[in-house]
């Protein structure tokens, strides 16, 4: 099957049709992949993985958010679907799990801080309350809403601490360049309250979020750069939803202690 950046732009064009077409919308709902050959559309899972933004997702990964996505329907109509896009995407069977290898290490400091990245006694305080506060409501609507895998949940979720710990530390905002840590920071929001007292214990004053401050192209790289440095300082390596993004995944250039590749394209949050 001749695939790749064609197939990725045959299957967006399909989309896009299907969301004016009611009758192609119906076609595509009872039978997606005969419709999809029928249309002369072809795409691997590569090119799904470009289309959600996830291109360093492994192929498990990428099943698990497309499951996380068609939880919202029917079902039945869900599992039908996402045995099609499995036979469809996989027609040779599953691939090996690939599980990923932990990138934390510990330190003795709250989110694993780096002892080096030299943080005052005050901040270690504000940090090891940041790690500690009960988020466990983000998380089971999260879990609940399908808005995320899964298996993302947890670490998503220690990122979400990790990026407001910069904040803290460095004394500044950062672009917000993954979708997943970004989709806690919402989801946080939703709970007023429990948002204003996390903030409240631990920056001493309410951290927005503001969507206005959405990079110019020609920022994205130099964003990257200033939040991949600094989180370099205070962490060490940034997870894999920092980069999965990209097709490289968490395959990071790095030079001395500055990461330098930055993901493809980034939003401020």
């Amino acid at each position: 099957m001749d695939v790749g950046v064609s197939g990725l732009a045959s299957l967006t064009a399909f989309l896009q049709r299907v969301i004016s077409d009611a009758a192609l919308w119906q076609r595509a709902l009872a039978d997606p992949f005969g419709t999809l050959r029928a249309e002369g559309v072809a795409f691997d899972a590569q090119d799904v993985k470009q289309l959600l933004n996830i291109a360093g997702a492994t192929d498990h990964e990428l099943l698990e958010v497309i499951e996380a996505h068609l939880k919202r329907l029917d079902p039945e109509v869900g599992q039908r679907l996402l045995h099609s896009c499995t036979a469809y995407l996989f027609p040779d069977g599953l691939p090996e799990v690939r599980a990923r290898l932990p990138h934390r290490v510990a330190t003795g400091l709250p989110l694993d801080a780096r002892p080096d990245a030299g943080p005052t006694a005050a901040q270690v305080a504000a940090l090891r309350r940041l790690e500690t506060y009960d988020l466990s409501p983000v998380e089971h609507w999260l879990l609940a809403e399908g808005s995320l895998p899964p298996a993302w949940v947890e670490e998503a979720v220690y990122e979400f601490r990790r990026y407001l710990g910069m904040r803290l530390v460095f004394a500044r905002t950062f672009a917000m360049f993954s979708e997943q840590v970004d989709e806690v920071w919402h989801t946080t929001l939703l709970f007023t309250e429990l948002y204003a007292d996390l903030c409240q214990q631990t920056f001493g004053y309410f951290a927005h979020h503001d969507p206005w401050d959405e990079p110019k192209p020609e920022q994205v790289a130099e964003l990257w750069r200033s939040f991949a440095e600094a989180y370099h300082l205070l962490y060490g390596k940034p997870s894999y939803l920092w980069t999965i993004r990209s097709p490289q995944g968490t395959a990071l250039a790095a030079t001395g202690s500055v990461i330098l590749q930055p993901a493809p394209s980034g939003g401020a949050r």
